[in-house]
């Protein structure tokens, strides 16, 4: 059964942070020590090097030890064993890591501080979707598949496995909503690990492509 934490005992978890927290919307693996058969599914709803915001539909008591799977858009896999600090009934719970190797560290600070400089340029929200991104080289045209990390009301970030120059014009086009935009990049960034390539883009019209209502506030 999980112990009730009260909005005072959220607060102090919030207010204790060292590090910087970023939104995210990733699945994570979830294991403890009485975990029998597979894992417990969840989902992080932010991420800082000290702990994360999660979900799921199991109860942990306070304190709880446990372990957390989950994947960074770079494709780099992070194993970090943590203690719940905080619980809220049926909503939400804090983790804060206590053991996270090095390799893991430095890749979440990586992600968080660039997250951080994406945010403070315009209201960008976190958004997972798939995109098929075309484009054009002399006489070559190219197809690929994208995903979405961060999105704006302007453009957006995504992660690919393709180089892009920067001011290149690119079309994208969302299976979901059977839509497609012409935008530009404005940058990207090569991870370290892996092969995945994230870039920044800005769209050329003035439609809303995502029909995400980007005035709510996500801190």
């Amino acid at each position: 059964m999980m112990q009730n934490g009260s909005s005072a005992g959220e607060a102090h978890w919030r207010t204790r942070r060292r590090y910087p927290r970023v939104p995210i919307d990733a699945p994570v693996e979830i294991y403890t020590q009485s975990t029998v058969g597979p894992p417990v599914i969840g989902r992080i709803d932010s991420l800082s090097v000290g702990g994360a915001l999660a979900s799921c539909r199991e109860s942990f008591d306070l304190h709880t030890e446990l372990a957390m799977l989950f994947q960074l858009p770079s494709g780099f896999r992070v194993q970090a064993f943590g203690k719940v600090r905080y619980a809220t009934p049926g909503r939400h719970f804090g983790v804060a890591f206590v053991d996270l190797d090095r390799e893991g560290q430095l890749q979440l600070e990586e992600f968080t501080q660039k997250m951080l400089g994406y945010a403070r340029r315009s209201n960008r929200v976190p958004y997972r979707t798939h995109l098929t991104v075309r484009s054009s080289e002399g006489d070559t045209q190219a197809e690929e598949s994208a995903e979405t990390v961060l999105v704006s009301k302007n453009g957006g970030l995504f992660v690919c496995r393709s180089n892009y120059k920067e001011g290149q014009d690119i079309f994208l086009y969302s299976p979901e909503r059977k839509s497609g935009a012409r935008a530009r990049v404005v940058f990207q960034h090569v991870w370290a690990t892996g092969s995945l390539v994230e870039v920044g883009f800005e769209f050329l019209g003035e439609e809303d492509f995502w029909n995400i209502d980007f005035t709510r506030e996500y801190d």
